[in-house]
């Protein structure tokens, strides 16, 4: 049974015992106004008219003693009249009161008894009347003295009248006084009911309150308990199924929902506990290669920056070459215009010969160098993998290049040992001198376009050289922001790991029943 219809039953017998109480209070109330209004209404009337009866009684006594006492007949006849009138009156009252007033039957009776006396003594006063009108004064007069009839009749009819009042003032106050005691018994009684009512709904109202209090104390200590442990594998006895039971339930239902949410959060961060955990090794070793590839990308770049300085250094010397070369091949053509006075310029020639064969061993130390640039070139480009590609075509056409010159190199030395030897002979080779250098001005004319070409092409080697530096600074600045963000990566893994630790630290307090992870969790793992 619920607790509101437990109140709602002791609200509703309180309620009825006032009711109870208040109905018969006014039932009571009632019978008193009743019991009142019977005296006031019937015995008071009653007293009344039986009083007016003595009086016209005592009124025709006092008629019949002045009618004695006077001498005048007009007087007596008035009195006489009066007297007889009185009595008359007297009689109908009384006849009056028979018919409707008397109380009971002994007041009936006594009301016929008394209309019998004043019958007899409205025959006596006759019989005065005639005494005294035929006999004379002394007959009537002797009539009323103790003794007489007259005296006789009218103690009898007082002592009559008298007893019927009386006998009226007894009931009247026999009435009262069962009126009192009733009253008083129902004071008595309603007081009784009044304490009954009130210990009734006292007891009902301990016992509820008692049922009540003591089921929330069992509910309060059972959630102090939970509280304070923080057990909730702990659930409050339900025993009943009125509100505090459903409140229970309530309670028990979401002290279980809140057990498998907090099992669900272990698991989370365990599981987040491991992955920080995993996250944290994967940056330390990311962390690491990345570490290992940019101090690979500081000594690429160092051996680019190496290599670009060697280019440009190849470009001068192409330059320079250049510049010998223009000056051998107007040499040569100056030479072959000025055949003619060969005998006279042929130390200058072989001082010439000299300063050109010591230009084609610089040409051909340059060429070696080139050559040997070119396959470190091809080395690092390589090494960088796909994007050295570009790189390693420029340095294979480098190397064509620098083995042309340094093969033309060693043609033009052979060239002006044969130029040396033949200047010996003197004249006698002088058009085949002639014919030498106009080929010598062709192999100048090549060498020279070769040198060229090797100038523009060391250019190109500087340029992509530069491009790809450009390219491993930008890489090395990538991997730079990478080991940054590895870092931050890590410090953010490892507040993470910290953070996971203490929400399990703090979940940890609560005890509950351990049950498999939610598919959710599973799938987050």
């Amino acid at each position: 049974m619920r607790i509101v219809h437990k109140l709602l039953i002791a609200f509703a017998i309180s309620i009825i015992s006032v009711i109870v109480v208040g109905v018969w209070s006014l039932s009571v109330y009632k019978s008193s106004i009743t019991s009142f209004d019977y005296i006031t209404t019937n015995s008071l009337p009653r007293i009344k008219q039986l009083q007016i009866t003595i009086d016209f009684r005592e009124k025709a006594r006092r008629e019949i003693y002045l009618y004695l006492l006077s001498h005048d007949d007009a007087l007596m006849s008035q009195h006489k009249h009066d007297a007889l009138d009185a009595m008359n009156q007297s009689i109908a009252t009384l006849k009056k009161y028979r018919n409707a007033r008397v109380s009971d039957n002994k007041d009936k009776q006594m009301s016929d008894k008394n209309l019998a006396i004043m019958a007899s003594y409205m025959q006596v006063l006759n019989d005065l009347f005639t005494a005294n009108e035929s006999v004379g004064q002394a007959a009537a007069v002797s009539m009323l003295k103790s003794g007489g009839d007259m005296a006789k009749m009218s103690d009898e009819l007082t002592r009559g009248l008298n007893q019927q009042i009386q006998y009226n003032y007894q009931h009247a106050e026999a009435f009262s006084v069962a009126n009192h005691e009733k009253f008083n018994t129902t004071i008595i009684m309603l007081a009784v009911f009044i304490v009954l009512s009130v210990a009734v709904s006292t007891i009902l109202s301990f016992f509820v309150l008692r049922y009540i209090a003591v089921s929330l104390r069992s509910f309060s200590d059972k959630i102090s308990t939970i509280s304070h442990e923080l057990d909730l594998t702990q659930s409050v006895t339900v025993r009943r199924r009125d509100e505090i039971g459903l409140a229970a339930l309530s309670f028990n239902a979401l002290v279980e929902k809140m057990a498998q949410v907090l099992s669900q959060v272990k698991s989370s961060s365990r599981l987040v506990d491991t992955a920080a955990h995993e996250i944290a090794a994967s940056n330390d070793d990311l962390s690491s290669r990345t570490e290992a590839q940019a101090a690979s990308l500081e000594e690429t770049a160092a051996s680019m920056n190496q290599l670009s300085a060697t280019v440009q250094s190849n470009v001068e010397t192409t330059r320079n070459a250049d510049q010998l070369m223009h000056q051998v091949h107007k040499l040569v053509h100056n030479t072959s215009n000025e055949l003619g006075g060969l005998k006279e310029t042929i130390d200058d020639i072989a001082v010439s010969s000299a300063k050109i064969s010591e230009i084609t061993a610089i040409i051909e130390g340059i060429a070696f160098q080139t050559n040997i640039l070119a396959l470190n070139a091809a080395v690092e480009a390589a090494r960088a993998g796909e994007h050295g590609k570009g790189f390693a075509v420029v340095a294979g056409e480098v190397r064509t290049l620098s083995q042309r010159s340094s093969g033309a190199a060693r043609d033009i030395k052979v060239l002006i040992d044969a130029a040396l030897q033949k200047v010996t002979l003197g004249v006698k080779y002088t058009q085949q001198v002639a014919d030498k250098m106009t080929e010598a001005t062709s192999a100048v004319s090549e060498t020279k376009d070769l040198i060229n070409q090797v100038s523009h092409s060391s250019t190109e080697q500087s340029h992509g050289i530069s491009q790809v530096n450009i390219a491993v600074n930008q890489m090395e600045g990538v991997l730079q922001q990478n080991a940054a963000m590895v870092e931050q990566m890590a410090a953010a893994a490892n507040s993470l790991r910290g953070q996971a630790g203490e929400l399990l630290a703090d979940v940890d307090v609560f005890v509950v029943s351990e049950q498999v992870p939610s598919a959710r969790l599973i799938a987050l793992a």
